[in-house]
């Protein structure tokens, strides 16, 4: 099996990432390591070792190959490791005791290389204008408004972009996507509603009076006018897991978040006493 190694550039990643390597070539595997940065990569896995944002990097890389995160001292909501169970979980990897999940991808319409693991940005091309908007779901107009953009979220990225933005968080066991409205004018709204969660497979349409951008993982970006359609697809990412915990999107939520904020406020009781 060729495993494709993708590390954050700074010292404490690479050290991982070098230890990723001698475990697997233990067990047979050739690996190959890159440092992260969207590029073409052909392997059997991929590998993160960082933040959300190294395997939202491998991911644009490897496509539908599977992947899995090693997180570094960041929140890490989406990977799969942390260093204290990277010996443990690399040797299981090694040796085959992993499975794959499919989740869905939020799919920009008629744009190749389009999927987004956590969510697809629309915003006016010219920076720091508002966007004048309309959108629809399949074919019915449900919201106009004077916005800043739209963000559109799979339910592994309503942890990301979707809840800054004031939307909630979705279990990914729910088959729906995010729609988020940004900084929305309140007057200007049919309903004042920013967030709404749109099933699996309907085609969410938005109008508008600018030339729009769309931003893929905050990875890649495509022009794409005044008006463009996003939908949820299933089976556009494929993770692989450890074990088979449905209740592994809270527990992550909850021990992650609740140990940076202990060690946010350890950082500043060092500084300040």
């Amino acid at each position: 099996m060729l495993v494709a190694v993708m590390y954050k550039p700074d010292d404490r990643c690479a050290r991982m990432a070098l230890r990723i390597e001698e475990i697997l070539r233990e067990y047979g595997h050739d690996v190959a390591l890159r440092r992260a940065e969207v590029q073409r990569v052909e392997a059997d896995l991929g590998v993160a070792v960082g933040g959300d944002g190294t395997l939202l990097i491998l991911y644009h890389s490897v496509g539908r190959t599977p992947i899995l995160g090693v997180k570094d001292g960041s929140y890490g909501l989406l990977m799969e490791l942390e260093e204290e169970s990277l010996e443990e979980g690399v040797r299981r990897i090694g040796s085959g005791r992993y499975f794959v999940a499919e989740e869905p991808a939020v799919s920009l319409e008629g744009h190749e290389d389009s999927l987004a693991l956590n969510d697809i940005l629309l915003a006016p091309r010219a920076v720091g204008k508002a966007l004048r908007g309309r959108m629809f779901v399949d074919g019915v107009e449900i919201n106009s408004f004077i916005a800043d953009g739209v963000v559109f979220s799979t339910p592994l990225g309503s942890m990301a972009y979707c809840l800054s933005a004031g939307g909630p968080l979705v279990d990914p066991r729910v088959g729906g996507m995010i729609a988020s409205i940004l900084a929305p004018w309140p007057p200007s709204m049919d309903i004042p509603v920013r967030s709404l969660v749109i099933p699996q497979g309907s085609v969410v349409t938005v109008e508008s009076d600018r030339d729009l951008l769309a931003a893929i993982d905050g990875q890649i970006v495509r022009e794409v006018g005044r008006r463009c359609s996003v939908r949820l697809v299933s089976g556009g990412v494929r993770l692989a897991h450890l074990d088979r915990d449905p209740l592994r999107f809270y527990r992550r939520i909850v021990s992650r978040v609740a140990r940076a904020k202990l060690e946010r406020c350890s950082n500043l009781l060092e500084k300040y006493l």
